[in-house]
């Protein structure tokens, strides 16, 4: 008889853990989904980033992807060259949002000119904001903003120039951009490092 209370009592001690258990689990589930809807009704997150928290980063193999898919007719046609298909990225959130804007840099004959090479601006989820022509890297991230997005320098034909955005872009040809003739060289800089990635 002993034995019996015993055995049911600690029968009773595991059921009372394992509901613990479960309900430590619902209230902390349960409360990271009241977390995540009081951020989308916050407006810091959207309904689509909720799913799987706030998107802040673009990986570099989804960057290549969508560099494919833009320049599919010339890659079928064998028309960019394997030198061409190397490009450099960085990240830097320009109209702080809390998700990263990524700058692109391509290189080779295909992207290249005298005056220097294509660049991109995507947003967060690989979209295009801009495409500058004629621009060098690295790219200078400038202390002011215009329409909430950071002023940008960006070297082309051998002179730094300044680019303003415009509510929708930045300028897309930096050469007819103002001139900066004295730039502070302390400034962030973006696309500094080498194009070790490949479309």
């Amino acid at each position: 008889m002993e034995n019996k209370t015993i055995m049911a009592a600690m029968l009773i001690s595991f059921g009372l853990m394992a509901c613990q258990s479960t309900i430590k689990k619902t209230s902390d589930s349960l409360n990271a989904h009241i977390d995540t809807s009081q951020a989308v009704a916050d407006g810091q997150l959207t309904t689509t980033d909720a799913s799987n928290t706030a998107i802040s980063e673009l990986p570099e193999h989804v960057v290549a992807d969508h560099l494919k898919e833009m320049y599919a007719n010339d890659l079928n046609q064998n028309l960019i060259d394997s030198s061409s298909r190397k490009f450099a990225m960085d990240k830097y959130d320009l109209d702080a949002d809390g998700n990263m804007e990524v700058f692109v840099a391509l290189t080779g004959p295909y992207f290249c000119g005298s005056g220097g090479c294509t660049l991109l601006l995507l947003n967060n989820n690989g979209k295009l904001i801009d495409k500058f022509t004629v621009s060098g890297t690295p790219v200078m991230i400038g202390n002011e903003k215009t329409n909430g997005w950071s002023n940008l320098l960006i070297e082309s034909g051998g002179k730094y120039h300044l680019l303003k955005y415009d509510g929708k872009a930045y300028p897309s040809n930096p050469s007819l951009a103002p001139v900066v003739t004295k730039p502070d060289m302390a400034l962030k800089k973006v696309l500094a490092g080498p194009a070790n990635h490949t479309f």
